[in-house]
């Protein structure tokens, strides 16, 4: 199994705190809205200069290697070989939302209808999940290559995933409107991204007399072109229907390696250091990684002392890197 996770989707719920400052008055700026009001589509930029965001995250992250043991039951010791037909239970880590942040800004270039957007996101997580065989049957638990007549004899299983994640966005948009309600933000840039996982788990007896732990710290830090866009929708004055949607293509490096420990009583009976240490190792390779990102959600701006304007909003949002 590889312990470079190949996916990760993230299931959040948002909410959002912009601020500009007004470029124009508002008499130029309606001018400017009657001129285009009966245009169908046109270029047209919104009426403040700059723009700061904080983006409040909830985020549950998933993996495809979040089963972290195997339990056999009926397993009998005594026999050479499991079971005939034996059932299997496979526990697996079902992460939790946890708090992460987006902070951006923006400036509004209005003679060019458009703009350059720098964001971070960034996301930490610690989820864990164990799991006990009842201790008056032969039943076993244990990682997925120990299961078998010459197994450890395991009882408890417990499996720990960290999740870090970080995202830098530099984009330059163009400003278009659809009649009057529907304004969007066609963008491209470059994208940084670093996603980290670290994998522990840790098998033993019930007097943990045995104990083996494997760690999987998996890494993979790459860059590439984004392109997307923005849009909101006006629902009635101040409320609007906005979302996004992003694509990357990342090109970096993935670095990963296991390591085992082994503490057990018969080491020392065998003269074994204790506990034993193994690792192995995978030389940095490259890769490619798509990204895609998708937002929807329900906002309310206003303006406020006639030079700032302030908007709140809400929704769903969902990443995904494979």
């Amino acid at each position: 199994m590889t312990s470079f996770f190949n996916s990760l989707s993230i299931s959040v719920f948002i909410a959002s705190l912009g601020l500009g400052s007004v470029a124009v008055n508002a008499e130029e700026k309606g001018t400017a809205q009657d001129q285009t009001s009966s245009k169908l589509v046109s270029l047209e930029s919104p009426n403040y200069s700059f723009e700061a965001s904080f983006t409040a995250l909830f985020l549950q992250p998933y993996a495809n290697n979040l089963d972290y043991s195997a339990e056999a039951l009926p397993f009998n010791y005594g026999d050479s070989q499991p079971a005939v037909s034996p059932s299997w239970v496979i526990p697996e880590i079902n992460p939790d939302y946890h708090f992460g942040f987006d902070v951006g800004i923006a400036g509004i270039f209005h003679e060019a209808n458009s703009c350059l957007m720098l964001n971070w996101e960034r996301y930490h997580s610690s989820d864990d999940s164990n799991m006990t065989t009842v201790s008056s049957s032969n039943n076993m638990i244990g990682p997925f290559f120990e299961i078998g007549p010459d197994a450890s004899p395991y009882k408890i299983a417990k499996g720990t995933t960290n999740f870090k994640f970080d995202e830098v966005n530099l984009n330059y948009g163009t400003f278009v409107k659809f009649g009057s309600l529907l304004s969007m933000n066609l963008f491209s840039g470059v994208s940084f991204s670093q996603i980290k996982q670290n994998y522990l788990t840790r098998f033993s007896n019930l007097e943990d007399s045995i104990i083996r732990t494997i760690n999987v710290p998996s890494k993979f830090t790459g860059a590439g072109p984004q392109f997307g866009f923005d849009f909101n929708y006006t629902i009635v004055q101040g409320f609007q229907f906005v979302g996004n949607a992003r694509a990357s293509l990342f090109v970096g490096t993935f670095k990963n390696n296991t390591t085992f420990t082994t503490t057990s009583n018969a080491l020392v009976i065998l003269g074994d250091e204790n506990p034993n240490i193994q690792s192995t190792s995978v030389k940095n390779k490259m890769g490619i990684v798509p990204g895609f990102e998708g937002k929807l959600g329900l906002a309310y701006e206003f303006l406020f002392s006639n030079n700032y304007m302030i908007k709140f909003a809400a929704g769903y949002q969902a990443q995904i890197y494979i």
